[in-house]
């Protein structure tokens, strides 16, 4: 009985399923930054309107 398990050399993992969720929050549902700065957003300009945009998000969550 032994014998049996020192030669098995095999390991598997269990398999796990994550919860993906169903609807995104926060403040990228209507904004894309990547389209913008495709189109010529500047990094400042980007970093500026984020920081509005989670302050805008922040209050309308209290």
């Amino acid at each position: 009985m032994k014998d049996e398990n020192i030669n098995k050399k095999e390991v598997s993992e269990p398999k796990t399923d994550y919860e993906t969720p169903k609807t995104t929050q926060g403040i990228g549902k209507d904004f894309d930054f990547e389209k913008e700065l495709a189109k010529g957003l500047t990094i400042d300009e980007a970093r500026k309107l984020s920081k509005k945009l989670l302050d805008k998000w922040w209050i309308e969550k209290v």
